[in-house]
Formats: structure tokens, C-alpha cells, sequence
């Protein structure tokens, strides 16, 4: 089963540079593809991570997935009591990419007594990502 991270954010092109230019992801899928972008799908690996903009009622209203993104408006762009693990090959390497692309690591590599060694970083939207050796 893939699972994919799905953040709403109050600016998607801001968290778009973030994870491609700090986070070290790919960028699969933009759109619009000129301006600003409001939804777009990023790839690290296996792993897959779309960023959409905050839904506003207005948009709720127009769209078949009213009632999802109505549950969505109140909670949206903001950071949830939630964190998400990537699993990458090589952990080490990958923390001193991210820590010379200015990333705001909190949390340093260390081996965690339940097995994984990694690290832990926030995004400019306060979400929380800790990156683990595969």
C-alpha cells in the first residue's frame, strides 16, 4: 500500500521551494504550470507529497468535494499534532544536504532506541518530517 502526505497550505509556491529547494524533493506535478502555483505534487524516493492551497468556502461551494473541503476550511495551513517519516537510503548523507541547504533541523541524527536512525526538520508551515535510514 503507498500512502501519500497531503498538506494544505496558505502558500504553496512557498512550501513547493522549501521542499525542493531545502527537503531535497522533485517536483512531479504543478499547477498552474505559470504563476503561483495553488496545487502541486512532490517525490523523494518513494516517497509522494501533494501541497494544495487553503480551501476557502467560495471554493468548497463550486467543487464536488464540497463537504471535504468544508471539513477542511477551519483547519487548513495549520500544523497538525501529526508527523510524518521518510525513509531514505542513506540518512547521514542526507541530513548534511539538508543542513547546507539551511533546513530547520530540531532534531539531529541519533539512533532511536526503537530502532531507526534519524533526524527531524520543520517546514516554513510548522509541519513536522523526520527523515530515517532505510
Amino acid at each position: 500500500m503507498a500512502i501519500q502526505i497531503h498538506y494544505w497550505s496558505d502558500d504553496v509556491e512557498r512550501l513547493l521551494t522549501h521542499y525542493v529547494d531545502v527537503l531535497s524533493f522533485e517536483l512531479a506535478y504543478r499547477q498552474p504550470e505559470a504563476g503561483p502555483a495553488d496545487f502541486c505534487i512532490l517525490k523523494l524516493d518513494d516517497a509522494q507529497l501533494m501541497i494544495a492551497a487553503t480551501p476557502s468556502a467560495e471554493m468548497a461551494a463550486s467543487r464536488n468535494d464540497e463537504r471535504l473541503l468544508n471539513a477542511m476550511v477551519p483547519r487548513a495551513g495549520k500544523p497538525g499534532p501529526i508527523s510524518v517519516y521518510i525513509g531514505v537510503a542513506d540518512v547521514d548523507a542526507h541530513h548534511e544536504r539538508l543542513a547546507a541547504a539551511g533546513a530547520n533541523i530540531i532534531e539531529p541524527v541519533w539512533d532511536a532506541p526503537w530502532g531507526l536512525r534519524q533526524f527531524s526538520v520543520l517546514d516554513p508551515d510548522g509541519n513536522l518530517t523526520t527523515f530515517h535510514a532505510v
